[in-house]
């Protein structure tokens, strides 16, 4: 925070947490506390500033970055608290133009002002912010007394006019030092981290001890570090003038070897800042091309694993395609055996049934025919006939003697009735008590056979 913002925050912050303090109200004595602690460190810092800004080289590098550093942090936590304070300012102004018309506006808005502090102070613990502002204007107080210890250096007796107490100072700052530390670590585990917003033992560390240097008091020690080589010699009583100025010439000369050093060693670190940083983005952005690759290649493993499921699946689907193709190729067989054996079947039966139909009209128109034919067919079938060369002459050009008294007999018998009853698988005989046609089917019984004829020779 800038010098002159600080200022106004925290004198305004002061008299705002004072005024918040109510009799009627236990609770909000932590805000008088806050208040008077943090009016404490304004004037503190009020006095040191003039040390810190214009022509003065008193202070030393060391001593305003310590200032700094405590300015810093008790900054932040006047801005934190103050935006927390100006809503629960502007609550309670709320709250009290809410509760103007009420019966009992006295008693009512008290209660409800009282609750709504109360409230603030269970969401919000200030106590490690009190003792942190405390702590930092010790240190001022303690930077203080070393810039003066150092202004009345070249007092003939400084014991008689300034006595050195440092001690209890000293003593009272490491007592205060402990408290912050605990409180901090207290802070970071209930917070669950690892860093605060502000952290008050980091600002000093403490008096360094060096055994090989001669024992002094605290505030001689401090002035070396906290106050300017130029003003301690030049408040030293047995200091000559030329002595005194080549050793200004020549801690000059080193201070500006060092600034000279610093300012290098700034460029180098700058540098090497911004080379990390490039390596650091550069890292970042192999990291992610790399987590991009093993995502790739884990994409593409699961792929190949997909690819050698589904050729496995295809195989055993081709497996079990080919056996049912073979079964299914057994059974066309099979059933083409048995179709090609019903289909012969059928044709042999369609011969049979056409013969018996051709039979069965020959008869029905010619029944001698008929007879002969159907002897001459079961005559072929019973016994191989010879060769026509080898029958006699007599065979060849005579037929059977046949009464044709009979036969007509039977054709004008046969025309009538008996022709609609026959099968398809009868047969005509001629009896041999009547002369007349019978069928010879499941139907009727078979006729007797007429033994004066025979079957009539074929050619």
């Amino acid at each position: 925070m800038a010098d002159p913002a600080f200022l106004y925050t925290s004198a305004q912050l002061g008299d705002r947490l004072l005024r918040l303090y109510s009799h009627d109200c236990p609770k909000s004595k932590e805000f008088q506390y806050m208040g008077r602690e943090i009016k404490a460190f304004h004037s503190s810092y009020q006095i040191v500033r003039p040390y810190l800004h214009g022509l003065s080289l008193f202070i030393s590098d060391a001593g305003s970055e310590l200032v700094h550093n405590v300015q810093d942090g008790i900054g932040m936590i006047c801005e934190d608290l103050s935006e927390k304070v100006r809503t629960l300012q502007e609550q309670l102004d709320e709250a009290t133009r809410r509760h103007h018309g009420y019966f009992m506006p006295i008693y009512s808005l008290g209660r409800a002002r009282s609750k709504r502090i109360q409230n603030f102070f269970e969401r919000n613990n200030y106590s490690l912010e009190r003792a942190q502002v405390r702590y930092g204007n010790m240190l001022l107080k303690l930077i203080l007394a070393v810039l003066v210890y150092a202004q009345y250096i070249h007092e003939a007796h400084p014991a008689d006019n300034f006595p050195d107490a440092s001690n209890y100072l000293v003593t009272d700052l490491y007592l205060a030092l402990g408290d912050i530390r605990r409180k901090e670590a207290r802070a970071k585990r209930k917070r669950r981290t690892s860093a605060l917003p502000v952290e008050a033992s980091w600002w000093w560390d403490g008096l360094s001890h060096q055994p090989n240097m001669e024992r002094v008091t605290p505030l001689e020690e401090l002035a070396r570090i906290w106050v300017n080589p130029e003003a301690r010699l030049a408040a030293q009583p047995t200091a000559q003038a030329h002595e005194f100025q080549m050793i200004i010439q020549q801690l000059r000369s080193q201070n500006e070897q060092q600034r000279t050093r610093i300012r290098e060693l700034s460029a180098e670190n700058q540098q090497q800042s911004t080379r990390i940083r490039e390596l650091s983005e550069e890292n970042q952005r192999q990291t992610a091309k790399t987590t991009d690759l093993r995502q790739l290649v884990d994409d593409l493993r699961r792929d190949v694993q997909d690819l050698i499921t589904e050729l496995r699946n295809e195989r055993n689907n081709r497996q079990q395609q080919e056996r049912s193709t073979n079964r299914y190729r057994a059974e066309r067989d099979h059933l083409q055996a048995k179709y090609d054996a019903l289909l012969s079947e059928n044709q042999n039966f369609g011969r049979k049934s056409g013969r018996a139909r051709r039979e069965q009209d020959e008869v029905s128109r010619n029944p001698q025919g008929g007879v002969r034919e159907r002897n001459r067919s079961s005559q072929r079938d019973l016994s191989p006939r010879p060769p026509r060369t080898m029958r006699p002459s007599n065979q060849r050009d005579q037929g059977p003697p046949v009464s044709f008294d009979n036969l007509r007999r039977c054709r004008r018998s046969s025309s009538g009735s008996h022709r609609s009853h026959r099968s398809s698988g009868s047969s005509i005989v001629i009896g041999e008590d009547s002369g007349r046609y019978r069928s010879s089917g499941s139907q009727t019984p078979p006729p007797p056979v007429i033994r004066h004829t025979r079957p009539w020779p074929s050619d």
